[in-house]
């Protein structure tokens, strides 16, 4: 048999394999469809991949929030500094409001609570002017011409404190990680390649909890689990890993980390996998207790237990499922086995991961050429010079379920990715040239675009974020009971524990409401139907006279 035949049959089973990849893709993404996606032109034309685009998504009153970036100038290097609007759109993508930063200001982290607050944190190259009457000074510094800054804002655009971080912290660049823990208490990240902090911010602002990782090089991310435990991502160099005086030995020279404070603020644990830099891992937590850690690698490494092989082709995507013990449930890689198309997806810039209310989670990523998601699922673009942006869907036992792309020829990066309990999931990205999401056309030409869009999955079974209106469930928290929406009167209404206990049924007949007074305080989760939609409630029981 000669070389040729060889090579021609090789080929040829390939376009089979591709055409078969390619329906296999399509039947996959019948239930899923970009709702809608906005545009807008930033005044930038050079390298975009130093372009920021956070987002969020406020449970409480059911909106998306984003900082998009309007303008820049190019610094070599460095993030793009410019004007950047915060924007609340509803689950239409309508704006609600927008408020300009500037005017020269980089929005790394966004994050809301529970209670309708919003909080953006960032870094500054001037005086930070907020809207038309609010400004951040800008300190001179002697180790950076930098200032790092956080400020909070109502979910009516209104500001509340705000403060220059730089002033306190000097010898940090940059803020790392922002989370809202279940009470509402916010905290923020940073490391100096040395030491990281994660400090807890009081109801001004203020620093009034700190926790140190010495030998914390970098900070991905961090995540809190539903009773307030920490988790936090990042780096570390071999030796040593010491968490508030716990000790645990990082065994590589270089380290993807995940670590996890309890909810009495004690170090749990840490894991560690092998890389070769110091990357920023990103996490997300669902309602059950479990994170999901996702980082592009580009070696073999291992993580509790789990094998993750050498990437195809120079690196790819792998993640994991761990609980709050450390234990790490499953991991998954692109591709899953060392063999498959030839392709790659390249991890969101932002934090490019989020979950839904039954544990699903959603990943965001740059995509070129063909990826392999396992599960019989296959994201194909012809070349691997063809980039898109792609998110994707993985359910809690870890197979992938969905994988939508969108973008242009040109340049295209993923930004962020927020998922409402409903499992709507909006995202924003920037691309150059002109771009298709499916039936949706922007023709643009030499400008870098950014994009905010929703995708609407019909093939999940829950309740949408419009729809929050129609189900208004309250006081939350609680401590004495609970009001119920207008249900049918054979509608039965369950109370499950945060591990997944029933603690309490009754018919809506007994009862328009559900006392909780007689049960702990934690988070809880109200389960019942509603116009043949199983509705999910987190339900937060707080101590007596919370409520009244």
């Amino acid at each position: 048999m000669s070389v040729k035949y060889l090579i021609k049959t090789q080929l040829a089973m390939r376009q089979v394999l591709l055409s078969i990849l390619c329906i296999t893709l399509s039947i996959n993404a019948l239930s899923q469809n970009y709702d809608w996606v906005q545009f807008e032109k930033i005044n930038f034309q050079q390298n975009p991949s130093y372009i920021s685009y956070p987002i969020a998504f406020d449970k409480l009153n059911g909106r998306v929030i984003a900082a998009r970036p309007d303008t820049g100038s190019f610094i070599y290097n460095q993030d793009l500094y410019g004007t950047t609007f915060l924007e609340s759109r509803d689950s239409n993508g309508l704006l609600l409001w927008q408020l300009a930063m500037g005017p020269a200001v980089s929005v790394q982290e966004l994050t809301c609570d529970d209670f309708g607050n919003y909080y953006v944190a960032g870094v500054m190259d001037d005086d930070l002017i907020l809207g038309s009457n609010d400004t951040i000074p800008f300190f001179n510094i002697t180790l950076s011409n930098k200032n790092n800054f956080i400020f909070q804002v109502d979910a009516s655009g209104q500001i509340g404190w705000k403060r220059n971080v730089s002033q306190q912290w000097p010898s940090y660049n940059g803020i790392q990680g922002l989370a809202a823990s279940p009470s509402g208490d916010v905290w923020y990240a940073m490391s100096d390649f040395f030491l990281a902090k994660i400090v807890r911010l009081d109801a001004s602002g203020n620093d009034t909890q700190i926790r140190t990782i010495d030998n914390g090089k970098t900070i991905g991310a961090i995540a809190f689990d539903p009773w307030g435990g920490m988790f936090i991502s990042g780096s570390a160099e071999e030796g040593d890993y010491i968490m508030d005086g716990s000790t645990w030995y990082a065994p590589h020279d270089y380290n993807m980390s995940l670590a996890y404070y309890t909810p009495a603020g004690v170090p749990g644990w840490a894991l560690f996998g092998h890389d070769i830099t110091f990357q920023h891992p990103i996490i997300a937590t669902d309602d059950f207790g479990n994170v999901f850690f996702t980082n592009n690698i580009y070696d073999s490494t291992t993580f509790g237990g789990i094998f993750f092989h050498n990437p195809l082709p120079a690196a790819d995507f792998m993640a994991f499922k761990a609980d709050t013990s450390g234990q790490v449930l499953w991991g998954v890689q692109q591709p899953p086995l060392l063999i498959g198309p030839f392709g790659r997806l390249d991890i969101g810039l932002n934090i490019c991961v989020d979950a839904d209310a039954a544990g699903n989670f959603y990943l965001g990523g740059t995509q070129s050429g063909t990826v392999d998601w396992g599960n019989g699922l296959v994201s194909v673009l012809p070349n691997y010079t063809d980039r898109r942006i792609a998110v994707a869907k993985i359910s809690p036992s870890g197979s992938a379920q969905w994988v939508k792309m969108g973008g242009s020829n040109g340049y295209n990066a993923a930004q962020g990715v927020a998922v409402s309990p409903g499992g709507s999931c909006y995202f924003t990205g920037v691309f150059s040239d002109s771009a298709y999401f499916d039936s949706i056309f922007f023709p643009t030409t030499n400008f870098t675009n950014s994009c905010i869009g929703k995708i609407f999955d019909s093939g999940f079974t829950g309740i949408e974020e419009n729809e929050t209106s129609e189900v208004l469930i309250y006081p939350n928290p609680a401590s004495h009971e609970i009001i119920l929406p207008v249900l049918p009167a054979a509608t039965i209404i369950k109370l499950y524990d945060a591990v997944g206990r029933m603690v309490k049924q009754q018919k809506y007949s007994e009862s328009p409401t559900m006392n909780v007074e007689n049960i702990p305080t934690g988070i809880y989760f109200l389960n019942f139907e509603r116009n043949g939609i199983t509705v999910t409630r987190k339900i937060v029981k707080m101590q007596m006279n919370d409520d009244r």
